[in-house]
């Protein structure tokens, strides 16, 4: 920005801006229709990340797929309804 810095005001709206929501589910049971109970919500991918002991790109790449992530997580960008959610086994 030709020698210029952004502002902290500037900064945290790009921040937010950029971060994608994580909502993550607890998986009870694999047919069960309400087989997901929502854990808890992040406001981005580091976040979640932190909580759940693995990296950033893991998130991404698992959320939105209904793939277990550690056996037991549901991610997703969005809320779910409980019948949508039906996870598969991961490899």
């Amino acid at each position: 920005m030709f020698g210029r810095s952004h502002s902290s005001k500037a900064l945290e709206k790009i921040s937010l801006a950029m971060s994608k929501k994580v909502y993550v589910y607890t998986a009870f049971g694999i047919d069960t229709v309400n087989s997901l109970s929502l854990y808890k919500s992040f406001n981005s991918c580091s976040d979640a990340a932190k909580e759940l002991n693995c990296s950033n790109s893991t998130i991404s790449v698992y959320r939105d797929t209904k793939k277990l992530l550690h056996n037991k997580w549901i991610l997703s960008s969005s809320l779910l309804p409980p019948q949508d959610a039906h996870p598969s086994s991961s490899i």
